[in-house]
């Protein structure tokens, strides 16, 4: 007798998901006709002749035991039969196949399957995404374990072994730069020895050289906790010290998908290739989740349930990630996933032995899989999703529905002919997907950037972050000469931060207005990016907020000094784009053609790489593309092509070959009076020789010189030393040279004005002369009763301590220092070191000088410095010093 529940009634038939979605019905005919199969089953009497059906396809496709035990799995999970039906078929048919499933098919993974082991339910999504997912991690699984060769070994292993990959290096995984930053240390070392690593408490690298223990504090540039420490091999709390080894790097390394943003290259990985290849590693995962707990310790879950829950969302993610990378609906990428696994089934390794036991292995790993797989089908994308959709609409007969109808067909009239049809055709107005930027920009994803490929300058070209405002730059200096010939010689420094560029405006005509507000535009979105290549390690509040009317006129002055450095980067920024943009290009073009290497200068616009891309690429784009359409009884089939040689032809004569590279050295710059003194040429000398610090005999024989000499005598050294510097900051001079024989030979002067100076003392330790000479002169001066910094810093910028308690303070920290050491290094700042904002606190003022001057400082001591000692401050404290 007939079960009555066994036969789908037409209001389950509307709600079942195996009935309206199954994209596994691009595995082939097999698959849809042994599905067609179990949905006539109606009692298990019915199963016989069931059987003798499927024995025929066998014996007519030597491929088909895959499709039915696929088919018969998915159905016995989703079908509308009932439970002991379904079971009654699996056991019956499996039974029978037990010979033509050896080498085929995973009978474990399919009985599973069967059992409903493998549906994975998420909250967060609805029904149909939910089914689309368990779809596409069945499918996967079916795959790699029916023909485990090549790179596919290494996917069966996962599931079926996931104890053996704990260790291993996994596919897509980000990596370190710890061993490419170590090994770039150990070249720039002098004995060739490699620096030792130790992590921050957030787990951030950074490296100690030289003796490679801790000697000396700093922060930490991600998480700004303290690292390294203040006596040897004792590290701040927290930290923990050991070399990172390759075995660091393995196992499962990506955190919670949530925490998780749109993957970036990793290695010879396209972000496409990322996205789908993390898609195939979490279904293999999950897949292995279900009988140990080692994928949970993998992912560091405490159990099998969060496991599955934290990967399905990968999953899920991943397959968002890859319809933002195409450009594409998630049902595009779903499709997209289904076809290119079905790529997997007719692999042939050959003779490809690949692993993925250490990280050069996981690479090559890599670069087969993408080859194999990846390449050429985001170059086809178009055209396989056509060809998949149109298997699905005869399939599911989804043409007979209106909306379906809606979304896939062009022109509901059928007046479009077959064939290529202009782009000016009003018949394409529906046409859902369009030739745009992003379009483009995911056909260029699977080309290599090599030598004459074919759209390798283009990808070039759209991979630069903010091209478009490259277009800015001959503007953005013009704005900032009208400041510089607005300002010079007629502000100071100090001026400068007080001043605004609304009272620059109010003092001139309002046309200003609109190009401030321009210039404050683009500062604003390069902002964030700016303070990543900030070469100059300016404070962090100066990127913390918007620039705005209210901001100091030094932010559009170009100078070294204070915010001026902000306008600097703001140029350097684009013309480093321009550069590095033009000499990449230069490496793919054959033969390589030469750049004019020009001045910088506000008319250079003709120099300029000027990119909009809906204005300058997109005509192009548009010139260089075909939409070709045909339609038959299975629905329309579509197609982007572009003309990737004529579009990149044109791109390079328009837009690269007649540009010039710009000389990053002669940007306009704001020149302040401090510019002309000792700090500008302290700088030169450091650029024109090597600068060494003092021997210690040689400090032992300036001391000596010194201890009896009259205070002139010191100050005329001090003057000596002061012209040498001058001399050599212009013409330069050998290092090694004795510096009293350039001062007398050279300069001409008389050997009464070297007298203080060692014989043996050369050119390499000008600085350091200097340093010492007017710190011994700064001494006496305080001794004296008299003010040594009052020429060199102004006395608006100098404040004594008031407060009793802090100088309480300051005197108790005092006791612990090195104060020799203290009064030199405040000198130097004084004299010849960068310029100091009042209200910025000392200590933390003289740390990054100190780093910037020595290769390998202990700067600790910075920190006894109460907080709430000033730069303003410094003088007081320098006499403080002298008079204990």
């Amino acid at each position: 007798m007939m079960d009555t529940e066994s036969v789908p009634q037409k209001d389950a038939v509307e709600e079942n998901l195996y009935l309206q979605s199954d994209l596994l019905v691009l595995t082939g005919d097999i698959y849809i006709r042994t599905k067609a199969l179990f949905l006539d089953i109606a009692q298990e009497e019915d199963l016989p002749n069931l059987f003798k059906k499927i024995i025929h396809e066998i014996q007519q496709a030597p491929d088909s035991i895959f499709q039915i035990m696929l088919a018969l799995a998915v159905w016995t999970s989703h079908g509308s039969a009932p439970h002991q039906l379904r079971k009654a078929s699996y056991q019956y048919i499996t039974g029978r196949l037990q010979s033509h499933l050896a080498g085929k098919a995973s009978q474990y993974f399919l009985s599973n399957l069967a059992q409903q082991k493998y549906e994975f339910q998420i909250k967060e999504l609805s029904p149909q995404m939910a089914y689309k997912v368990t779809e596409l991690v069945n499918l996967i699984g079916a795959v790699v374990l029916s023909n485990n060769v090549g790179v596919l070994e290494n996917l069966a292993d996962l599931v079926n072994k996931p104890e053996n990959y704990i260790d291993l290096f996994l596919p897509t995984m980000p990596a370190s730069n710890f061993f490419e930053v170590r090994d770039v240390l150990k070249l720039e070392r002098a004995h060739n020895t490699s620096p030792k690593a130790y992590l921050c408490p957030e787990g951030h690298v950074y490296f100690i050289g030289e003796c490679t223990n801790p000697v000396q504090e700093g922060k930490c540039p991600e998480c700004g906790n303290k690292i390294g420490g203040q006596k040897y091999g004792l590290l701040h709390a927290g930290n923990t010290a050991g070399e990172l080894t390759e075995a660091s790097q393995a196992g499962y390394l990506l955190k919670d998908a949530a925490q998780c943003q749109l993957p970036t290259q990793e290695r010879k990985l396209t972000k496409l290739s990322v996205c789908a290849l993390r898609a195939c590693l979490h279904s293999c995962m999950l897949l292995a989740n279900k009988e140990k707990d080692t994928i949970q310790r993998m992912v560091k879950v405490k159990s099998k349930e969060e496991a599955q829950d934290f990967l399905v969302q990968h999953v899920y993610n991943d397959m968002r990630n890859l319809a933002t990378c195409l450009g594409r609906s998630i049902d595009d990428a779903f499709i997209m996933m289904h076809q290119i696994v079905h790529k997997f089934r007719t692999y042939n390794a050959g003779n490809q032995i690949l692993s993925l036991r250490t990280m050069a292995a996981r690479t090559q790993w890599e670069e087969a899989f993408q080859r194999q797989f990846f390449s050429l089908a985001f170059q086809n994308t178009d055209a396989l999703i056509n060809a998949a959709q149109a298997v699905i609409v005869q399939v599911g007969d989804f043409a007979q529905r209106p909306l379906e109808k809606i979304v896939y067909e062009l022109n509901l009239n059928g007046d479009i002919e077959d064939g290529v049809i202009p782009w000016n055709s009003p018949s394409l107005w529906n046409y859902r997907i369009h030739a745009d930027m992003l379009n483009v920009r995911q056909k260029l994803e699977a080309v290599d950037e090599t030598v004459g490929g074919e759209g390798s300058i283009l990808k070039v070209l759209l991979n630069v972050e903010h091209l478009d405002l490259l277009r800015f730059l001959c503007e953005i200096l013009k704005v900032q000469d009208m400041f510089i010939s607005r300002y010079r010689q007629k502000v100071d420094l100090g001026d400068t931060e007080k001043l605004t560029l609304q009272d620059f405006i109010e003092d001139n005509e309002s046309y200003i207005e609109d190009q401030i507000e321009q210039y404050i535009s683009i500062w604003n979105k390069l902002r964030k990016d700016l303070e990543k290549v900030d070469r100059f390690k300016m404070p962090k509040p100066f990127f913390e907020s918007d620039m705005n009317m209210d901001s100091p006129i030094s932010m559009c002055l170009p100078s070294k000094h204070g915010r001026g450095r902000c306008a600097l980067l703001l140029v350097e920024y684009f013309i480093t784009m321009q550069n590095t943009l033009l000499l990449k290009c230069r490496d793919l073009i054959t033969p390589p053609p030469s750049f004019p290497v020009v001045d910088v200068r506000m008319n250079m616009e003709n120099d300029l790489i000027c990119i909009m891309e809906s204005h300058d690429l997109m005509p192009l784009v548009i010139a260089n593309s075909q939409y070709e359409y045909s339609k038959d009884e299975s629905g329309t089939k579509h197609n982007i092509a572009y003309n990737f040689g004529s579009l990149e032809k044109k791109v390079k004569e328009k837009f690269i070959l007649r540009k010039s590279l710009l000389k990053i050295e002669t940007i306009p710059q704001m020149v302040y009076p401090q510019d002309v003194g000792l700090k500008n040429e302290v700088e030169k000398v450091n650029e024109k020789t090597t600068q060494v610090p003092l021997p210690q005999r040689l400090i032992q024989d300036l001391d000596t010189n010194v201890e009896n000499a009259r205070t002139a005598d010191i100050c005329e050294a001090v003057r000596t030393i002061t012209l040498a510097i001058s001399f050599i900051a212009k013409l330069g001079g050998e290092a090694e040279q004795a510096i009293c024989d350039y001062v007398e030979k050279d300069i001409l002067l008389s050997p009464e004005e070297t007298v203080l100076i060692p014989r043996t003392a050369q050119i390499c330790h000008t600085i350091a002369l200097y340093e010492r000479l007017s710190w011994h002169r700064s001494v006496r001066f305080v001794l004296n009763g008299d003010n040594p910094f009052e020429k060199t810093i102004g006395s608006e910028s100098m404040k004594d301590i008031e407060d009793e308690e802090l100088l309480h303070e300051l005197e108790r920290s005092l006791i612990n220092m090195n104060i020799a050491r203290l009064q030199i290094e405040l000198n130097s700042l004084l004299m010849c070191g960068p310029d100091m904002t009042p209200d910025w606190g000392l200590g933390e003022t003289l740390k990054p000088y100190l780093e910037g001057k020595y290769d390998d400082v202990d700067v600790g001591w910075c920190d006894h410095i109460p907080a709430d000692i000033m730069c303003q401050h410094s003088a007081h404290v320098f006499r403080i010093t002298v008079r204990m």
